[in-house]
């Protein structure tokens, strides 16, 4: 049984390799979820914050990834993740230097912020769009995450939303009701916990207005015109499609700046 285990990894692995091998070396996002126990969630907010955002900047500062966003739950609860970091790399190439970090330290956590929480889930993802708008502050914006199961062809997604999502999302972004919006498409082909993650930033001044603006355009199910596509939010980290997870996550203003 161990054998066979082995060499169905070893097959995913060489399956992985060659899928990137063939695409060309361009930018790549790294999706991190984490979760934390009730009574330590506090905690682990806290090393974020500070000493855990301090070394996120660091490790931005040493050319590690191009940029990182990261992102707290505004509530509790045992359906939703309670934090979310989003490392993008300019090539995919280039994520090899997080590959050795994680040997040491998990999800980037130190020794004390693994008893605190854990990586739930790691997804290389392609980002397919994003826009934001001038003079944008990222630590002032509440951040809603929608994380979908695309339940049709890739190039047919990528069709709807070239034609579809990114029309609306720029369209909200000229009326004011979002500040910022980026759209990852997972790359793993097996044991992924989304497709599609679409992350957008709702005004900070105006965030419940923001919110009910764009709600309609984020209710499943989402039929995409002739090409009958149709995509499902499932709650990240569950492979259940019934419950979607659109939550409300502020960027965590920390010392790292």
């Amino acid at each position: 049984m161990q054998r066979q285990i082995h060499t169905l990894l070893a097959g995913a692995l060489i399956l992985l390799g060659c899928a990137r091998a063939d695409a060309a070396d361009g930018p790549v996002s790294l999706v991190i979820t984490y979760r934390a126990r009730p009574e330590t969630r506090v905690a682990f907010r806290g090393w974020l914050a500070h000493a855990g955002g301090t070394q996120f900047a660091r490790w931005k500062q040493e050319a590690v990834f191009a940029d990182y966003q990261i992102l707290f739950s505004s509530f509790a609860a045992t359906s939703s993740v309670d934090a979310i970091v989003i490392l993008d790399f300019a090539h995919f190439t280039d994520s090899a230097r997080w590959r050795t970090i994680e040997q040491r330290l998990p999800g980037g956590l130190t020794a004390e912020a693994l008893a605190l929480a854990s990586p739930e889930s790691s997804s290389l993802a392609d980002p397919i769009s994003r826009g934001a708008t001038p003079r944008r502050d990222g630590a002032k914006g509440i951040y809603l995450i929608a994380a979908y199961e695309v339940l049709t062809d890739i190039p047919k997604y990528r069709q709807y939303v070239a034609g579809y999502t990114v029309p609306q999302m720029r369209g909200w972004l000229d009326a004011g009701a979002l500040s910022a919006f980026a759209l990852y498409l997972n790359q793993a082909p097996v044991g992924r916990p989304w497709d599609a993650l679409l992350a957008i930033s709702l005004r900070l001044a105006n965030a419940t207005s923001s919110r009910r603006r764009c709600a309609s355009g984020s209710r499943p199910p989402i039929r995409c015109g002739r090409a009958g596509a149709r995509i499902r939010p499932p709650s990240v980290g569950s492979s259940a499609s019934s419950s979607p997870m659109k939550s409300r996550l502020p960027r965590i203003p920390h010392d790292g700046g």
